[in-house]
């Protein structure tokens, strides 16, 4: 029977994911009040999004899992570099530069993440202490000399924690997490405790990111571990808060979280046009305003059926051909 409230919890993430992109979009990071917002969305947003991701891992069919992933992220990645192209006049004289295998463009970095968890959680609950080896993982990988930024190797490690969580106590965490005393009042505080930090600490939005080595973010190795400890348990609070508070949610989040991938992978096509398109030089609050109002349009637009048939399409040119290579190679193999 499938769990509503976890439909009503990934509606409103992706909802906070379009906003967010919005008001990065619209306004940026250096206005205060913004600061706050953003900050307090990308504290948990995405690691709730990991989180169940991770409740719905299972250790059957991980190359045609990985086959699903890679079929969504290719074609995407080629339309979303063709439309940076288009804009920044690189497509008609051929000068751009095809670095999207090193670097997955903006939205997708989770898809192709999604890949990299698949294999390594596959890998990881052989052992004895999964989440133990993730949290050493998510801490070291910010040691790397190497960029973190390509091949999203710093995101792949360092939200890699949250998927473990939710591939092996996910289920547990989600059945008795409403049965905590007060937990509506720690779930209120908790996040008012996020925002403030977001809006009075001087960090690196960078840091939210996962994306930069400890070197990169200007911090010694010992502080840099630190200071992602410090944000990734804000960030397991502020997923159990927000868990709390959906419980009494209902439509339409319900029917926006049983549509998020066609929202996901397409709402960066809609914010990248209409931030091309549209003047946006009002103040800062008119700004939030419209990036609600429009974050609410896009939603609402992309849940129908039309665009999830249409990402369907799209992946299937990837996605027929290397699974009949694959059944190719498992009838080789049976002979």
């Amino acid at each position: 029977m499938r769990n509503l409230h976890i439909d009503v919890t990934k509606g409103v993430l992706i909802f906070l994911v379009v906003l967010g992109h919005y008001l990065e979009r619209l306004i940026g990071w250096n206005e205060p009040i913004n600061q706050a917002i953003l900050g307090g969305i990308y504290f948990v947003h995405m690691p709730a999004f990991i989180f169940i991701s991770g409740m719905f891992f299972k250790e059957e069919k991980i190359l045609e899992k990985l086959i699903y992933f890679l079929s969504l992220y290719l074609p995407f990645q080629i339309l979303f570099q063709l439309l940076d192209a288009f804009y920044n006049g690189s497509l008609w004289n051929w000068s751009f530069h095809w670095v999207w295998f090193a670097r997955p463009y903006w939205v997708l970095w989770y898809l192709f993440s999604m890949m990299a968890w698949t294999i390594l959680t596959f890998l990881l609950k052989k052992t004895a202490y999964p989440v133990l080896f993730s949290l050493i993982l998510a801490l070291l990988i910010g040691c790397s000399p190497i960029n973190n930024y390509n091949y999203s190797i710093g995101r792949v490690f360092v939200f890699l924690p949250f998927f473990m969580i939710g591939a092996i106590y996910g289920r547990t965490i989600f059945q008795y997490i409403l049965q905590l005393p007060y937990a509506k009042l720690f779930a209120v505080i908790t996040l008012l405790i996020i925002t403030a930090v977001a809006a009075i600490s001087h960090y690196s939005y960078y840091w939210l990111f996962g994306s930069l080595s400890y070197r990169q973010l200007h911090v010694d190795l010992w502080q840099g571990m630190l200071i992602r400890s410090v944000i990734m348990l804000l960030s397991v609070m502020g997923i159990l808060s927000l868990f709390v508070l959906t419980q009494n949610f209902k439509k339409p989040w319900i029917s926006l979280g049983q549509k998020t991938l066609p929202v996901y992978v397409l709402h960066g096509f809609v914010i990248i046009v209409l931030a091309h398109q549209l003047s946006f030089k009002y103040s800062v609050e008119i700004n939030i305003f419209i990036s609600f109002v429009l974050a609410i349009m896009t939603c609402m637009v992309l849940q129908l059926q039309i665009f999830e048939r249409l990402i369907r399409v799209i992946s299937l040119f990837v996605y027929k051909p290397f699974v009949k290579l694959l059944e190719l190679f498992d009838r080789k193999k049976g002979l």
